[in-house]
């Protein structure tokens, strides 16, 4: 859509790459902060006897 001549591309064309950089870890470490999240709930519901888990 943007013609590499345009200078509204060039300059915008870097900014969105930046964000992109930028905003991959942090879903990385969102995702991984929700694993641990649901790990650590499990690890505590699952050894307790009262609600049938083993």
């Amino acid at each position: 859509m943007y013609n590499i001549r345009n200078p509204f591309s060039f300059l915008l064309n870097p900014i969105l790459k930046s964000i992109s950089i930028n905003v991959f870890p942090f879903n990385f470490f969102m995702i991984t902060y929700c694993v641990l999240c649901s790990n650590n709930l499990r690890r505590v519901w699952e050894p307790n006897p009262r609600y049938g888990y083993p």
